[in-house]
């Protein structure tokens, strides 16, 4: 008795063809996840809010107003020096971003003696 087996026979170029299938797949996963890593955003620079906290009777105590006044230098410098890709965008360097920062620590404190010495600073510098 004779018996006939039912097999599929696959072309050859099938079997190329799965293979360079699979290969390009690949070369395109690892092509892709690379890509999101190597090149900088086009979009605008994120608002980073900087927060200080002193207490009104800080300044009340002998040199409090300056002890007040580094503490918001040391803050702004910190922070400036932990952005530097804001500091090469904007084009400024460590001592203008934080100058800029104290400024803007100063006049939102909204403290009478406090805006003094930093005016009083500024015009000495």
């Amino acid at each position: 008795m004779l018996i006939k087996r039912n097999g599929v026979l696959v072309h050859a170029h099938q079997t190329v063809k799965k293979v360079s299938t699979v290969a390009l797949s690949a070369i395109i996963l690892a092509t892709s996840a690379i890509a999101p890593s190597a090149y900088a955003s086009d979009g605008p620079l994120i608002d980073v809010t900087v927060s200080v906290k002193f207490n009104l009777s800080e300044l009340e105590a002998e040199d409090g107003t300056q002890k007040v006044y580094d503490k918001l230098k040391r803050k702004a410098v910190t922070s400036c020096m932990s952005d530097r890709a804001a500091l090469r965008y904007l084009d400024q360097t460590v001592a203008e971003c934080a100058a800029n920062l104290v400024e803007q620590f100063v006049y939102n404190a909204s403290v009478a003696e406090l805006t003094a010495f930093h005016e009083a600073q500024v015009t000495e510098a």
